[in-house]
């Protein structure tokens, strides 16, 4: 398997964390007008919930900047200095690997929290719904309501975000920075001739992780706005 072929792996298992936010928040903005009126007493944990929900957003949004951020010189007269420029930009980042994944950790929504919100959502709803908390949002299907309970699970699953988002997401960055810089020049030394290479397989790698960070902050947005209408 190649290295592309392991970070594209690794940032697909990513993005399904994503996805796993989006079916909650789409619940929640649908139920929005529902439960304002029926149940009004849930906005606290409603909000509470989509706010550890951006937080883990904005973590992937922020990690993934890593590789979208560097760009190399081609130009004639700049092009012979950019394999000591990366090699400072990669050194750096080794340097800062663990602050990365500690930023990852610091930024990412507490599971905890949701659990807890979600727990306090499910006995409000206890004494008027047996088969599901989510009918405070208006949701009676079942189908729906099986698909938004595993994802919430699945995000509430703290074992499980901590590999995914700091582990698979800290590994793909590692590998991709290591790859740019292997294609530099092997055995330790960098070459400006490589640099077209590195910039082709950077590119690669920058498009990737740009998509990430884009679906990541486009949900960080969609969540701060609900959790201000929320807060109204």
């Amino acid at each position: 398997m190649t290295v592309v072929k392991e970070v594209a792996d690794g940032i697909k298992l990513v993005a399904e964390s994503i996805k796993n936010l989006k079916e909650v928040y789409a619940v929640v903005q649908e139920g929005l007008g529902y439960f304002e009126k029926t149940y009004p007493d849930i906005k606290k944990d409603v909000s509470g919930m989509c706010v550890e929900l951006r937080k883990t957003c904005n973590a992937i949004a922020t990690a993934s900047a890593v590789m979208t951020h560097f760009r190399f010189n081609t130009t004639p007269g700049a092009i012979a200095s950019e394999p000591t420029r990366f090699n400072e930009y990669f050194i750096k980042y080794k340097d800062d690997r663990t602050e990365i994944e500690s930023l990852i950790r610091s930024l990412k929504g507490s599971c905890g929290k949701i659990v807890a919100h979600t727990e306090r959502l499910k006995r409000e709803a206890a004494p008027r719904f047996s088969n599901s908390f989510l009918a405070l949002f208006g949701l009676h299907s079942a189908a729906r309501a099986e698909r938004v309970q595993q994802a919430l699970g699945n995000i509430c699953n703290e074992e499980q975000v901590l590999s995914i988002v700091v582990g698979r997401l800290s590994d793909s960055i590692h590998k991709a920075v290591s790859d740019v810089s292997d294609m530099l020049g092997p055995h330790g030394m960098m070459h400006a001739d490589n640099v077209p290479q590195a910039a082709q397989l950077l590119n690669v790698y920058a498009g990737m992780f740009a998509e990430l960070e884009m679906q990541a902050r486009e949900q960080v947005e969609e969540l701060q706005e609900l959790i201000d209408k929320l807060n109204e």
